[in-house]
């Protein structure tokens, strides 16, 4: 199993004092809210506005989501991105976005009011590499944000990290994060590396793998995401 690369270790063992014994993480701060994030892609379809051209979202590690009609479906459809960065399609990378999806009244042919509904971003981040295929395991692929635990142990393996589901109240420690298989360019592993080492969460989508022996639990991130400014 592949390790994420030693420097980011050291990165963080500088930032915490190593201690004889695992020290206590320290208390999650209120800036990270875990609720809210939505995969957003741009409406491809060939007719007029408002009806099609707005965008695309998918509440990520859900099934389903509520559009603005109130009405649960596999994907939702909105005319329009409110408070967005500029710079948000600049690439053809895989969009994440956070924020709320809103109900609003247009006017469509002859004059009917149809609820197409907006969204409001919060924040935006922008996929870092090409990714890794799924390789038949969809199913336990996930969205996640990954901060250090503040635990710092003298001995391998230690619970460096704290991932927490994306859209969940879920949350657990893991010993390990790799980002190689997203293939990102360096530079931009390199901030990743420098997002966690600095205190703040990256989200990635991946895989949780166990060791055989149950002692080792890493995050492979098929994908990271990087914020958009």
């Amino acid at each position: 199993m592949r390790f994420l690369k030693a420097a980011f270790f050291a990165l963080l063992a500088a930032a915490v004092p190593v201690a004889s014994v695992c020290a206590a993480p320290a208390p999650w701060g209120p800036e990270f809210r875990q609720s809210g994030y939505f995969e957003l892609r741009y409406d491809m379809r060939k007719c007029a506005s408002p009806v099609c051209g707005g965008f695309w979202l998918k509440r990520v590690n859900q099934p389903l989501t509520v559009c603005a009609d109130g009405k649960a479906r596999s994907e939702c459809y909105v005319a329009e991105l409110e408070r967005a960065p500029q710079t948000l399609f600049d690439t053809n990378a895989a969009l994440l976005v956070r924020g709320s999806l809103r109900p609003r009244a247009y006017s469509g042919a002859g004059g009917v009011n149809l609820n197409l509904g907006y969204f409001s971003v919060v924040a935006a981040w922008r996929a870092a590499g090409p990714g890794a295929p799924l390789a038949g395991e969809s199913r336990k692929v996930h969205y996640a944000g990954i901060e250090s635990s503040g635990i710092v142990c003298i001995r391998a393996p230690c619970p460096s990290f704290t991932e927490y589901t994306l859209n969940s109240p879920r949350q657990r420690l893991v010993t390990g994060l790799d980002l190689s298989p997203a293939a990102a360019a360096p530079e931009l592993e390199q901030k990743a590396i420098n997002t966690v080492g600095g205190g703040g969460v990256l989200l990635v989508r991946g895989v949780t793998r166990q060791s055989e022996d149950g002692a080792e639990l890493v995050f492979e991130a098929r994908q990271f995401y990087l914020p958009v400014r």
